[in-house]
């Protein structure tokens, strides 16, 4: 990657916007580049599995999913291991999963619809009976008090550097929304797709759903308010990037829960 991919790659997981030419817009953000320039360079870094996706990013609660952080326990042997989390993985609402260094070595994320016939608490029962867990603890968020990472591509920032919280549970909608329309549902499916890298991929979705590309941003628009839209923008496979490291950290914190936020 030279330095104009990398300004990209550092905007792309900013934001990007709802407009008629997305990628054009994009190119003057950066300095007036062109905007074929700028759908050639997206195409490469896709192609490269540096850009996982471009798609739309919902808070899932704001959607009515019952959802957790599921921390399961198998056989250390790798084999186990790999067998485990290629089951969970085949489960839709599962969106990530990593092996750990610890007696619990598989955490994931999953996400419930509320239409489930099962719920959350006997959907993780069946991955676990499935996948041959020894142990499985759900860990359900009590409060939200940051969701947002961007990986500093470029290496300006300090050690530091603390990182902008785009959603938390202050933020977390100012409107009370109700149950999602079926345009709404359709609106979360189409804006869920990888966006196409092509001139115009916003009126593509906007004709899907009978819309103009003014309908659509003024319902995206509405579903930020709502808090169940955080932003338009990539996802990297951040060791492509050369994050090869990443680590979770756990803390006892004392004191009652007024004392700790």
């Amino acid at each position: 990657m030279d330095g104009t991919d990398k300004r990209l790659l550092n905007l792309l997981q900013t934001e990007v916007p709802i407009a008629p030419q997305p990628w054009a817009v994009v190119g003057e953000r950066l300095g007036g580049i062109s905007e074929a320039e700028v759908m050639k360079r997206v195409r490469a870094l896709k192609a490269a599995t540096i850009i996982r996706q471009i798609s739309a990013i919902f808070d899932t609660r704001s959607l009515g999913y019952e959802s957790s952080l599921v921390a399961a326990q198998y056989d250390p042997t790798q084999s186990w291991v790999d067998s485990a989390a290629a089951i969970i993985n085949g489960h839709p609402g599962v969106s990530h999963n990593y092996q750990r260094n610890h007696a619990f070595n598989l955490w994931y994320t999953i996400a419930v619809s509320p239409d489930s016939q099962l719920g959350l608490e006997r959907t993780v029962q069946v991955l676990h009976e499935i996948s041959g867990a020894r142990n499985t603890l759900l860990l359900p968020t009590l409060h939200l008090f940051k969701i947002g990472v961007a990986f500093d591509v470029e290496g300006d920032l300090t050690a530091d550097a603390r990182g902008e919280v785009r959603h938390s549970e202050a933020q977390h909608g100012s409107v009370v929304a109700g149950p999602l329309t079926e345009l709404e549902k359709k609106f979360v499916r189409e804006m869920q797709r990888d966006i196409a890298v092509e001139p115009e991929p916003f009126a593509t979705v906007a004709a899907r759903l009978g819309l103009s590309i003014e309908q659509l941003r003024e319902m995206s628009d509405a579903m930020r308010a709502a808090g169940r839209l955080r932003r338009v923008s990539a996802v990297l496979r951040h060791r492509e990037v050369g994050f090869t490291a990443n680590a979770m950290g756990v803390w006892a914190a004392p004191g009652t829960d007024a004392e700790i936020l």
